[in-house]
């Protein structure tokens, strides 16, 4: 059986190393300072030079650094592990309309990590990460709604948010969209559509998506592979394009 992409997670480092090149030329001379020792910290290693360096950042009223903190206090990266502490960060950046750090609070919603579980309150910081274009934060809700988790059971709600998300380019949100087309879940079934998105997911490495996707190609013409490999092509430029800007 194939079974659904569900799992819940918080961005990773790499994301928050990008929205801080971003922030960085925007700051001033010794906020770059202190982001370029973070970042040059992390990189190393260096775990408790890091902090040093973002809790700083995130004391000043820093939203990037404030997030990156609360990572480190979730990851326990230079410090014990502190999950309250963590959620307590990722709060005072996503309040300053940080994406990540709304998606990693919807997250510890979500989880009941470091704070008691509301799956309402996860939802809603995940709506605001969505509405900037946060892919994981699309995702979720899509996962939200395919589950009725938070919110009344809607296939078809779950369709579009895990669309949002695959357009950018998310592996597992490919692959869920995959899944609901090959069933039929809130969309026509249609295993043209299926074995395109899978087949996207799979091209990421994403484990679950080679097989759902070999099926999906039983159910096609050659003629139909090839539109698809087209459509395929046609997609990832895309998502490139938009990774550019």
């Amino acid at each position: 059986m194939f079974r659904f992409a569900h799992r819940i997670r918080s961005v990773n480092f790499r994301s928050v190393l990008l929205v801080a090149v971003v922030v960085l030329h925007a700051a001033q001379a010794s906020g770059q300072d202190l982001l370029r020792t973070g970042i040059d910290a992390y990189r190393r290693g260096d775990y408790p030079e890091a902090l040093k360096a973002f809790r700083v950042l995130a004391e000043r009223g820093n939203a990037n650094g404030q997030n990156t903190l609360g990572i480190l206090y979730g990851r326990g990266l230079g410090v014990p592990a502190d999950h309250a502490e963590a959620v307590k960060w990722f709060r005072k950046a996503a309040k300053q309309g940080h994406a990540v750090a709304q998606h990693n609070l919807g997250s510890a919603y979500f989880r009941g990590r470091g704070i008691a579980a509301d799956d309402v309150e996860a939802l809603k910081w995940f709506r605001k990460a969505a509405a900037q274009g946060h892919a994981a934060s699309q995702h979720n809700l899509g996962f939200a709604y395919f589950t009725g988790k938070g919110v009344p059971a809607d296939n078809a709600k779950a369709a579009r948010w895990f669309r949002l998300a695959a357009e950018r380019g998310l592996a597992r949100a490919q692959y869920n969209l995959g899944l609901l087309y090959f069933r039929g879940y809130g969309v026509p079934q249609d295993d043209f559509r299926a074995f395109v998105w899978t087949s996207l997911a799979a091209g990421q490495g994403y484990v679950r998506a080679p097989e759902l996707r070999d099926a999906a190609r039983l159910r096609l013409s050659p003629a139909a592979q090839n539109r698809a490999a087209d459509l395929i092509a046609e997609i990832w430029q895309r998502i490139r394009a938009a990774r550019r800007r």
